[in-house]
């Protein structure tokens, strides 16, 4: 909406800015997908470099992949907790920009990155451009207001845990007993580590030194790894189903509220349903039915009671 003379729209680049980071993280997942077979076919550094430079994760896995999807669908949805994980990925530029530009290659060794000139230029650069984004993106927090139920977060925590563990017992058993170029010891757990989050390619973090392991065992644990973050995903969504149906008491006084002003919407009845979960005002003269499905809440129709209480029962 906007006013006379050609005003600045109510919520200005905010809102188009946060749709835009949900098809950017998007198009990094679809990348990270289809260059797993593409990788075959020769270097494809060009857009690699382009997504580094927003400092988006993009690598030829499964679980990149997927991680990314997740993150974009969640985005879409103006999650905020898919707002925070985003926020530190810029922050995680920043930090390491400014140790490039401040200590150099002496550091950049020590934390297993490519230390030439050019690397340490492009870590510089994606710092400068995470600071822009980073400043954007608490700029527009209000655009992502979902919330998370409450435990919902660590119950999917959990089984993400569980099973990057499974993966990660997979991957060192096959590394050990097909090692490929890895001599013993630490390189074979490291690069079986780093296998399970996607974390291989040209890359030669220390301890490794060009040493690499058979190809086939980056795919199966890569399987494994997306197979954990899928199963994660779809606890998280079940997990946020409200659980909190109206009690006894809340349906008596709904019920008293639909008697006393229902008459104003024929869709009032609706939110007497058992399956509904439900809000008051502090002053218990008006209520908002809802429920929960993947983390979005999804009101019945207009409050019931009062309309003069009807503000405070939206904002409770």
């Amino acid at each position: 909406m906007s006013t006379h003379g050609g005003a600045v729209p109510v919520r200005g680049w905010r809102d188009p800015f946060a749709g835009w980071t949900a098809r950017l993280v998007t198009a990094a997942a679809i990348w990270s997908l289809i260059s797993i077979p593409l990788r075959q076919l020769g270097r494809l550094d060009l857009v690699d470099r382009v997504f580094d430079l927003i400092n988006l994760p993009v690598a030829p896995s499964l679980f990149t992949a997927v991680l990314l999807f997740a993150l974009g669908s969640a985005l879409r949805r103006r999650i905020r907790f898919a707002y925070w994980v985003l926020l530190v990925f810029q922050i995680f530029a920043v930090t390491l920009g400014i140790v490039a530009f401040v200590r150099g290659p002496l550091v950049l060794d020590v934390a297993g990155l490519d230390v030439t000139v050019h690397a340490r230029t492009s870590a510089v650069l994606a710092g400068a451009v995470g600071a822009i984004i980073a400043v954007a993106l608490l700029t527009a927090r209000r655009e992502f207001p979902a919330r998370l139920r409450p435990g919902s977060r660590w119950r999917a925590l959990l089984v993400l845990a569980c099973g990057l563990g499974l993966s990660a017992a997979v991957s060192i058993l096959l590394t050990e007993t097909f090692p490929g170029r890895l001599t013993t010891g630490w390189p074979r757990i490291n690069w079986a580590l780093r296998v399970v989050v996607g974390l291989f390619g040209t890359a030669t973090p220390p301890g490794l030194r060009g040493q690499d392991g058979p190809p086939w065992i980056t795919q199966v644990v890569g399987v494994l790894s997306a197979g954990a973050l899928l199963v994660t995903a779809i606890v998280f969504l079940r997990s946020a189903r409200s659980k909190r149906f109206a009690t006894a008491a809340d349906e008596l006084d709904v019920r008293r509220l639909v008697l006393q002003s229902g008459e104003r919407d024929s869709l009032g009845y609706f939110a007497t349903r058992r399956d509904k979960s439900v809000v008051f005002s502090p002053d218990r003269k008006a209520a908002v039915a809802y429920r929960v499905l993947a983390s979005t809440s999804l009101a019945s129709a207009d409050p019931v009671g009062a309309v003069s209480s009807w503000p405070a029962a939206i904002q409770a």
